[in-house]
């Protein structure tokens, strides 16, 4: 099994964060969780065929990044699958290679595992959805598909999926769990939109903005059987998925049919009522006030929708549907909305419900402030701490080296930082555990009622068009309004091709 090629962590620290550690690139982020002590994984060499590996590894090691013959070695050694990964991983390890050989070798493990940063957490993903699924049945698995904005092995992914390479996906515990139970597969919704605020001297600030992410649970025909939106905790994200491994379970390999289909239906109904329950009762604890189940059952069962029925929704109504990536984004959209082309917040949304019953909430339903967020999401985390392999990623990137000069200044600035981060992750997890999961257990059991597709394309263009708010009816996400007069030619907008 995979997991057999997992490092003994209480015996064995990451060469990865010692590395940083003994360069002084980790000593701020150390701070904030004791000392740096990141795990990676390891693997066991005698799996895969080193006859002629090795030979693929040194062209690849090699070549040109850009070169048909790395693809060609990186393609071949994708073949042999996530033994290969383990292995190259393994092999990087004892050779603690230093500046330009440490990046061709992180460059090609990120190729192999088409994932950035894979190195500490070593998971293998599948970008053919096809191949994902054969996969599935020969290892009767489940699998967990990645959807986001943009291109996972990136640096510019979207700001959602850049959190999953930093929290989820270095947490060796988690992965080795993750690729335990599921085949891993990831697609791109759309490309994701890039800016660069250019200061003019010599200052220029890069973000991406906009757009939202999601793992789904698919069985190996492909088709829907839940799909967890946005960021969670990694305790968090893994309990979730424990959840739908059950329904995973019970459907047992099976096609859905009629029979099938009524017990996700049911399955999914019952963690509907649950989220409202569960919502009603922590609230009313939190605010020392009764919160009715039956007014937080209405308010879950409503969908955001489409208000104006123009297939466009305002980029500053989408941004804050995911907190952590809101708080990137959400200075730029704050600083300039007229410029950009942005509505104005929008009236309450008076889309259907989705459990097919007509809505009339009146005032009996306020939902969760931000403060109320961040302290639900303590007790939903089980997150006290960032991994270590977490603030070793922080580390590498020096996030503040060019905003303050001086180590004390940079130290203290990279541990509020890193706190502001939990504190994010937190409100993540309560948002999407709370208020946009329950939303997904309503529509997929009322589509399985009525007999809808639960295909993986229908339910993301669902997802993205409803509950997250960005259609893909809208190429320019929200971002430009062609009723915004900006005084610029072609309103600043330029189209290639």
């Amino acid at each position: 099994m995979l997991r057999d090629r997992f490092m003994d962590r209480g015996a064995r620290a990451s060469f990865l964060a010692l590395s940083l550690l003994a360069c002084g690139c980790a000593g701020a982020f150390s701070g904030a969780s004791g000392e740096l002590e990141g795990e990676a994984r390891g693997t066991s060499v005698s799996r895969v065929d080193a006859s002629d590996s090795d030979a693929l590894v040194a062209a690849a090691l090699g070549a040109d990044p850009e070169s048909e013959a790395f693809a060609a070695s990186v393609d071949a050694l994708r073949q042999r699958g996530p033994d290969q990964l383990d292995a190259l991983i393994e092999r990087y390890a004892e050779l603690a290679p230093t500046g330009e050989d440490d990046a061709r070798w992180r460059g090609l493990i990120d190729a192999v595992a088409q994932q950035r940063d894979a190195v500490y957490g070593g998971l293998f993903w599948e970008r053919d959805l096809d191949r994902a699924r054969q996969r599935a049945r020969s290892e009767g698995k489940a699998i967990l598909s990645l959807r986001l904005l943009g291109e996972l092995d990136t640096e510019f992914s979207c700001a959602n999926s850049r959190l999953f390479r930093t929290l989820l996906y270095a947490d060796p515990e988690l992965a080795a769990w993750l690729e335990t139970h599921f085949v891993l597969h990831w697609s791109s919704e759309r490309p994701v939109p890039r800016m660069a605020i250019d200061f003019g001297d010599g200052r220029v600030v890069h973000r991406t903005i906009t757009g939202n992410s999601a793992h789904f649970v698919l069985d190996a025909d492909g088709r829907t059987l839940d799909v967890l939106p946005g960021l969670w905790a990694p305790p968090r994200f893994r309990a979730a998925l424990e959840q739908s491994l059950e329904l995973v379970g019970a459907l047992d390999g099976r096609s859905l049919d009629a029979d099938a289909t009524a017990v996700l239906a049911a399955h999914h109904e019952r963690r509907f009522e649950a989220a409202a329950v569960d919502l009603s009762a922590k609230l009313t604890t939190l605010r020392g006030a009764p919160v009715d189940v039956r007014d937080a059952r209405l308010w879950l069962a409503q969908a955001p929708g489409d208000e104006d029925g123009d297939g466009r929704v305002p980029a500053k109504i989408a941004v804050p549907m995911a907190v952590g990536k809101s708080r990137m984004e959400a200075p730029i959209l704050d600083a300039a909305p007229r410029q950009l082309g942005l509505r104005g917040p929008a009236e309450p949304a008076k889309a259907p419900s989705l459990l097919g019953v007509a809505l009339d909430l009146g005032p009996g339903f306020e939902p969760m402030t931000e403060a109320e967020r961040v302290v639900l999401g303590v007790g939903l985390s089980h997150y006290d701490d960032l991994h270590p392999n977490t603030l070793a990623i922080l580390s590498a990137e020096r996030p503040v080296d060019g905003l303050v000069e001086g180590a004390r200044e940079r130290a203290e600035l990279e541990s509020r930082m890193a706190a502001g981060l939990l504190t994010s992750v937190h409100e993540d997890t309560a948002k999407n555990a709370l208020e946009l999961y329950p939303r997904v257990h309503a529509e997929l059991a009322r589509r399985a009622r009525a007999g809808e597709p639960l295909d993986f394309e229908s339910v993301d263009a669902w997802l993205y068009a409803e509950l997250f708010q960005t259609p893909a009816g809208d190429p320019w996400l929200g971002l430009v309004d062609p009723e915004v007069y900006t005084g610029l030619v072609r309103g600043g907008v330029s189209v290639k091709g």
